[in-house]
């Protein structure tokens, strides 16, 4: 444990581990790390555990924090995908790439509008683009969530905004 009492490797790693092409798994823990917003692992299969990264949680400048139920994607090019929960610089969650030696770049902020909250991971369509979806926010509000395209480079796109009929998200 930390000085602050958080696991330093993560905790809570709920999201599930992919291999990557390199042989290791790669996958998130919802908590603990430096800040206790989550990290970003690789577990090498002779049983070695690497922190890539400890998420910073929300304010500007931060990467974003909690990533949940999201399993790490992985691009052709080696790099991997994922999303917070929360975090980033409207604390309405992130989407992020991450390398194998633990470079982080945040490629997206939500900004309640366009989404709050992506739970669920990221996946690539055939045209090379990540597809995903928020449990909240867009522009018919809370507990309602949007469907988004987003580019490799962090280009977003709104494909549709879920309401009440089509879809509502309930805690």
């Amino acid at each position: 444990r930390s000085a602050q009492g958080y696991a330093p490797d993560g905790s809570g790693a709920v999201g599930g581990m992919i291999q990557g092409r390199d042989g290791n798994f790669y996958g998130t823990t919802v908590l603990g790390g430096t800040n206790n917003f989550g990290t970003v692992f690789q577990f090498s299969t002779n049983g070695t555990l690497t922190t890539l990264h400890s998420f910073a949680g929300a304010g500007t400048n931060d990467d974003g924090a909690s990533p949940y139920l999201a399993p790490l994607v992985e691009g052709a090019d080696g790099v991997f995908y994922g999303t917070t929960f929360a975090g980033g610089t409207n604390n309405d969650g992130t989407i992020f790439q991450v390398t194998a030696d633990g470079t982080l770049t945040t490629l997206f902020e939500f900004n309640y509008t366009d989404g709050h909250g992506p739970w669920a991971g990221l996946s690539f369509g055939t045209d090379g683009n990540l597809y995903g979806t928020t449990s909240q926010g867009g522009t018919n509000g809370y507990g309602t969530g949007t469907a988004f395209q987003i580019t490799t480079n962090g280009v977003l796109t709104s494909l549709f905004q879920f309401g009440g009929d089509d879809g509502l998200y309930y805690t």
